[in-house]
């Protein structure tokens, strides 16, 4: 009586494994595209807001606001944004990408420059660099190859 013994072969077992990094090796850089791919989404979320707090501030004030650091305390010259607070009730936005902005040069209030540049190991080699947004709506991307999907 012949009794087969149950389990895997050392040929079976490494057959799997080689399967599976195969599928590895596709889905992993499939999912870093997906994730850089989200947090830029996340970066031009944050400078469509903040130009759209700035036009708000434009149509009472009749000019750009100079400084983005007011808070929500009152300060006029804000009108309500403070990218400081921003970067602390989203934390993950402030990880990925650093936010700037540049008001009109000469100061006249009549135009500014938005930019959002990745920050970190995950956004650094994001195709499309960093993303600028000025008061005209323009729209840019600054990378290496700057795709045109890129806003």
């Amino acid at each position: 009586m012949n009794k087969r013994k149950k389990g895997f072969t050392l040929i079976e077992l490494m057959t799997v494994v080689a399967i599976m990094a195969i599928i590895l090796a596709i889905a992993l850089p499939n999912y870093d595209g997906f994730v850089r791919r989200a947090n830029r989404t996340e970066a031009k979320n944050l400078l469509l807001r903040i130009a759209a707090e700035q036009e708000k501030f434009f149509t009472t004030f009749n000019r750009y606001s100079g400084d983005l650091t007011g808070g929500r305390t009152g300060n006029p010259a804000t009108s309500g944004l403070n990218m400081a607070d921003d970067t602390q009730e989203n934390p993950g936005d402030a990880a990925f990408y650093n936010i700037t902005f540049n008001p009109a040069i000469p100061a006249n209030g009549l135009s500014f420059t938005l930019r959002a540049t990745p920050a970190g190991a995950v956004q650094s080699v994001d195709e499309c660099g960093a993303l600028t947004l000025n008061n005209t709506g323009v729209r840019t991307a600054l990378g290496p190859s700057a795709p045109a999907n890129c806003w």
